[in-house]
């Protein structure tokens, strides 16, 4: 980089060496010759070895200002389909990495809903389902399977959940025609858990409603999948130009959110009503209008889950 408010003494040169299919550069090159430097100077190790810093996307990387890919359609039909779905048409985008030391691979299966849903949430005794708040457009939900290297087995399952998620040992899931595990998706909002039923993201009785269904209707990841993400194998796959979108999905959607809230509060006891104020705003931030942020600018795209 140069500054016109330093004294320059000649030209830089920063390289990236190209390295064999499978292998990574440890680092760039900087010369100030114009002739391309010796062999001795790079070096080039197993991809599976390496990790991506986070300082690489603050070079690289394009900054999120706001823009967004996706939105609905303006037409009324059209927009329901796209809110509805279609599980016979749908599919899944596939990273897969080593981890630890190449002692475990980590299978990462997103998929992208188009519509997310409006909030449902528990008060006590009471729900209460929101009109609006809650619903935006896009989604990016995943599950990540661990596999061990040493026997091939299934280790565990990670289930994404809102801004966190839960790591599951293979001997407590459920499956299904052999060795297909279970996957639930909650309703509007598309956290992932192991069984149906209601989790309540909140305590003492007050909190976001999770409700999981176990229906016939549903998507079998291993036969409706692309690979798009592993580059420990080198050219095995082909990252298509959207994963590198570094902004949002959708735009935000600016909901009226004291207008609902005084709605529900007129039918909850006076007493309450303060308290009820103060969780509805500790509510994750994605549940209340944002857009999806691009899977590749996620911490687990590299690293673990957490």
């Amino acid at each position: 980089m140069y500054s016109s408010k330093i004294d320059q003494d000649g030209f830089g040169y920063i390289r990236w060496p190209k390295c064999p299919d499978g292998y990574k550069a440890l680092g760039l090159v900087v010369t100030n010759a114009t002739l391309k430097p010796s062999l001795d100077k790079i070096s080039c190790v197993k991809a599976e070895l390496t990790e991506q810093c986070e300082n690489f996307n603050w070079i690289w990387g394009a900054e999120d200002d706001g823009a967004y890919w996706l939105n609905e359609p303006d037409d009324f039909d059209a927009r329901d389909r796209v809110e509805r779905g279609d599980l016979a048409i749908a599919w899944v985008y596939m990273r897969v990495k080593p981890m630890f030391g190449a002692t475990f691979t980590d299978i990462a299966i997103w998929i992208y809903y188009p519509f997310n849903g409006p909030a449902k949430i528990r008060f006590g005794l009471l729900n209460y389902q929101l009109p609006h708040i809650g619903e935006h457009i896009g989604d990016w939900e995943h599950v990540t399977l661990r596999v061990n290297n040493f026997n091939g087995e299934l280790q565990s399952i990670y289930f994404s959940q809102h801004k966190g998620g839960t790591w599951l040992d293979a001997t407590d899931l459920e499956f299904q025609e052999g060795n297909k595990a279970a996957v639930y998706a909650s309703r509007y909002g598309h956290a992932f858990y192991s069984k149906p039923g209601l989790v309540l993201d909140g305590r003492d009785g007050i909190g976001l409603r999770n409700d999981c269904e176990k229906v016939d209707l549903y998507l079998d990841t291993g036969a409706s999948y692309t690979l798009v993400a592993t580059e420990y194998l080198g050219s095995a796959a082909v990252e298509p130009p959207w994963l590198n979108y570094r902004r949002e999905w959708g735009p935000t959607v600016n909901h009226i959110l004291k207008d609902e809230i005084d709605e529900i509060l007129k039918v909850i006891p006076k007493p309450l009503r303060g308290h009820f104020r103060k969780f509805f705003y500790k509510l994750p931030r994605e549940i209340l209008e944002e857009g999806p942020s691009s899977i590749k600018t996620k911490v687990n795209w590299d690293g673990d889950e957490i």
